[in-house]
């Protein structure tokens, strides 16, 4: 089993449904019965587990939930600990999963916040916990749909006290992100995940897809953790038509497009839990299958970056244009004629602009807007290419190499990419000065970046360029015909 914290912020993984329920469905519901199942009928919990193996979850889930002293005591399993411990994780590494991920719910003990010894006596619970899974081997320990905050304060101190594995902290929550104990919020939830070192953050919830992307967003604001997003399945309902506010994941192929919103806004972890079934589990897979949250989140950055500090590009653009198209003095070309025809949406033209000053009269910011926009430009040309290829972001872009992709990229300023007409004789730019058409070239490929349009390569550039160069090269039916039939007929 790879070490899962070599994959935090990058690969989306799905977590498995919890166990529980797929005893519940062979008649295995009460938890005391699931675990003499663990001890006297293995084979059981196994056929359980097939289905949700056949989903194709990255990471399964263990049937450890109860190993608590409080929760063995209720059960009248008191010093079975240890060996529910390693029966449940052995069926699971049995199927050699990626990763194993051993759950702790709630213990359940009476909690008093304001109680130094509730406080204490709850902490032991999870210290005691913590001692039966440290002997066994697991990826991380997921503490599992922790509905008060205090509780989950409890079990991230007693989990630490003893083991230095990954741990991730799950806590339930509404639409409105407030936990069932009504007493803090998500955000706060994620900053005490975050404060007592837990190594991913997350939620679960039976809101809509919207309602938990907002949550999401909320949480990653607050949190720069890893975060895990458990959509609970309230009912699975096939005379349901439609998903309701009441009831949104009736059927597995409403989890789709909320997997494809979640890993869009930074979510590395996924699940289905609730009354989900391994269907469920294989609509995640299929919908993150193969994706990374690294290049959600990066995008994301750029974008965040450029609302700050430096002017953004589309007011630099649009100043660009309200000050009229740098050429250099004489062979300035009126900006109308360098219009193309399907640019009548470009931002100078909507805002009514035509009796701007024109670029010669003032030349020194136009310098100062094209230092701008070249360094701007480059730098997001740059991310983009390494975030394509993965390379270096230190790669070298030229200025030429974005100069294809323009027209596919920045079609709102299309208007500023067509290039003035050449001089009869053209003098060559010197050396470190970058012409004014490549400037804007480089800048249109930035606010095309960083709306999220992603970039080619250099050697995708350059074979585009050979495939352009040759449908150049062949004839076309306006050159003038050498016969004279041709030239009578036309």
């Amino acid at each position: 089993m790879p070490d899962i914290q070599l994959r935090f912020h990058q690969d989306v993984l799905v977590l498995s449904a919890p166990p529980a329920r797929s005893l519940q469905r062979i008649g295995i519901a009460d938890g005391r019965d699931q675990q003499l199942a663990l001890l006297l009928e293995p084979e059981t919990v196994e056929d359980a587990y097939q289905l949700e193996v056949a989903a194709g979850p990255q990471a399964l889930c263990a049937l450890t939930q109860a190993l608590s002293p409080i929760q063995l005591t209720k059960a009248g399993m008191e010093g079975e600990g240890e060996a529910l411990a390693d029966r449940a994780l052995s069926i699971v590494r049995s199927f050699k999963p990626q990763h194993v991920i051993a759950p702790v719910s709630p213990c359940g003990l009476p909690l008093d916040p304001w109680s130094a010894a509730s406080l204490k006596e709850n902490r032991s619970q999870y210290v005691r916990v913590a001692k039966l899974l440290k002997q066994q081997e697991y990826d991380a320990i997921l503490l599992d749909s922790f509905e008060s905050l205090a509780d989950l304060k409890c079990a991230l101190m007693g989990v630490r006290t003893i083991t230095d594995a990954p741990v991730i902290a799950l806590v339930k929550v509404g639409a409105d992100g407030v936990p069932a104990d009504g007493r803090s919020r998500l955000a706060e939830a994620c900053e005490v995940m975050a404060d007592l070192q837990a190594s991913v953050a997350g939620f679960a919830t039976e809101a809509t897809p919207e309602e938990a992307l907002a949550l999401a967003r909320e949480a990653l604001e607050v949190c720069g953790l890893p975060l895990l997003v458990q959509l609970d399945v309230r009912q699975r309902d096939g005379a349901q038509m439609r998903p309701t506010a009441e009831n949104p994941y009736y059927c597995p192929d409403t989890m789709v497009d909320a997997a494809l919103a979640l890993q869009a806004a930074g979510v590395q972890f996924l699940r289905a839990g609730g009354d989900a079934t391994p269907a469920y589990t294989g609509a995640l897979v299929a919908a993150v299958s193969n994706m990374s949250v690294a290049r959600a989140v990066a995008e994301g950055e750029v974008a965040a970056d450029g609302a700050e500090g430096e002017p953004p590009l589309e007011a630099l653009l649009t100043g660009a244009v309200a000050a009229g198209q740098p050429t250099g003095g004489e062979d300035e070309v009126e900006a109308s004629s360098r219009r193309s025809a399907g640019a009548s949406g470009c931002p100078a033209e909507a805002g009514g602009q035509a009796g701007a000053p024109s670029a010669s009269s003032h030349p020194a910011a136009q310098e100062d807007l094209l230092e701008q926009l070249m360094a701007q430009g480059k730098a997001a040309v740059q991310a983009a290419l390494g975030k394509r290829t993965g390379a270096s972001p230190d790669i070298v872009v030229e200025d030429d190499d974005a100069t294809p992709q323009v027209e596919a990229l920045c079609g709102e300023y299309a208007c500023l990419v067509e290039p003035p007409a050449a001089p009869a004789d053209p003098q060559p730019a010197s050396a470190g000065e970058p012409s004014a058409p490549e400037a804007f070239v480089v800048a249109a490929v930035a606010d095309g970046a960083a709306r999220g349009v992603a970039v080619q390569p250099a050697e995708d550039v350059a074979s585009a360029e050979g495939a352009a160069s040759v449908a150049d090269a062949a004839p076309s039916e306006d050159v003038d015909s050498p016969y004279p039939e041709d030239e009578a007929g036309r």
